[in-house]
């Protein structure tokens, strides 16, 4: 994963998989261990590339379609990229979204 802010760098993001529930429009989920879970840890997606449960990269829409969809939490991988220093927030920041249901 490449990405730019004055200067060039580069990150292979983590994977961490759970059942997500939408918060604030669809612009962050709280990814819970199981689908009973009753705790679980907020991210920030919005701007997160998404992709099917087939791995393919789907439209330009802002909230991913497993989690509009979803009746409940739905299943899902996050690739997350820690930032630390620079001119940008430090904290991890959630590059794709990958429905696996």
């Amino acid at each position: 994963m490449l990405w730019a802010y004055g200067d060039w760098h580069s990150a292979r993001p983590r994977t961490v998989e759970g059942w997500a529930l939408p918060v604030h429009d669809g612009a962050a989920v709280k990814l819970f261990d199981s689908p009973d879970a009753a705790e679980g840890e907020g991210y920030v997606i919005a701007g997160a590339d998404w992709l099917g449960a087939d791995g393919a990269r789907m439209g330009d829409d802002l909230v991913p379609g497993c989690l509009r969809a979803a009746a409940g939490k739905a299943h899902v991988q996050l690739g997350v990229v820690d930032v630390h220093g620079g001119d940008l927030a430090e904290g991890p920041r959630v590059v794709f979204v990958r429905c696996l249901d």
